[in-house]
């Protein structure tokens, strides 16, 4: 009877893959066995790719626009400084959220991140739960805004934004 109630975070290779609209996460980590169990923690809800590097990172967010982007602070090739710095300098990627993790615990390199346009920052270790939560609060409050700006304004088929209503 006890095996019945598992925690819904622990990986369990009998769980469904997520449905294909599932919130695409992408994860740039370099540390492999890191990166994997970050994967397995959000798989049941969200579908994920992975990039070890900022730089493979970045062209992964070009390609694939994720929902959401985790990122480690220290890597080869690019860190995620530059990372976020990229992503939000790019009209394609600038709206996806950016959640930085670190070892770094330092109140300077926490608001490093954030200025640099990080959504959130997360101190390893971190809880899974944790991240899991700030994950889909982030992505959740995505979504409301876009439907938010999708009732106020009207898209026409040249791309041009025009007010559903108008004030005086």
């Amino acid at each position: 009877q006890g095996d019945e109630k598992r925690d819904a975070l622990s990986p369990d290779v009998e769980n469904e893959e997520p449905p294909d609209d599932a919130p695409l996460i992408l994860i740039v980590e370099d540390n492999q066995d890191l990166s994997a169990y970050i994967s397995d923690v959000l798989s049941d809800q969200f579908r994920t790719l992975t990039a070890d590097n900022g730089k493979a990172g970045l062209e992964a967010a070009k390609e694939n626009i994720p929902d959401l982007i985790i990122s480690d602070l220290m890597m080869p090739v690019m860190d995620g400084l530059e990372l976020c710095s990229k992503i939000r300098e790019d009209r394609r990627t600038d709206h996806i959220p950016v959640i930085l993790l670190t070892a770094r615990a330092d109140k300077g390199s926490k608001l490093e991140g954030l200025e640099t346009g990080a959504d959130d920052y997360l101190i390893k270790p971190f809880d899974a739960v944790e991240l899991k939560t700030r994950v889909r609060n982030l992505i959740l409050q995505r979504e409301k805004l876009r439907a938010h700006f999708q009732q106020d304004f009207l898209f026409e088929d040249n791309g041009q934004v025009v007010p559903t209503s108008f004030s005086v």
